[in-house]
């Protein structure tokens, strides 16, 4: 790679190994096309899926906040946190 009289490419190519090899080959692009029906069922047990999944995660945060006591229980914010000595 550092051989000035090495031609541009065989030089170009000796950088691309290194890099390679150093920082790991990068990620291949894969282009894919999937076909296939979704009808009004599916999609509707999909968004029920996720609106589950997202007020139990809600509810765990929540849960957390109440435990450190940076929300009380009636869902108000706390104006300072405490700090335990």
């Amino acid at each position: 790679m550092r051989d000035t009289e090495a031609p541009a490419a065989v030089r170009v190519q000796a950088a691309d190994k290194l890099l390679d090899r150093s920082h790991g080959k990068s990620a291949i692009y894969v282009d894919a096309q999937i076909t296939g029906k979704m009808d009004a069922a599916l999609l509707q047990r999909i968004e029920t899926e996720m609106m589950d999944r997202l007020e139990a995660s809600r509810a765990r945060q929540r849960q957390v906040l109440i435990e450190r006591g940076i929300v009380v229980e009636d869902g108000n914010v706390l104006d300072q946190i405490p700090h335990s000595k």
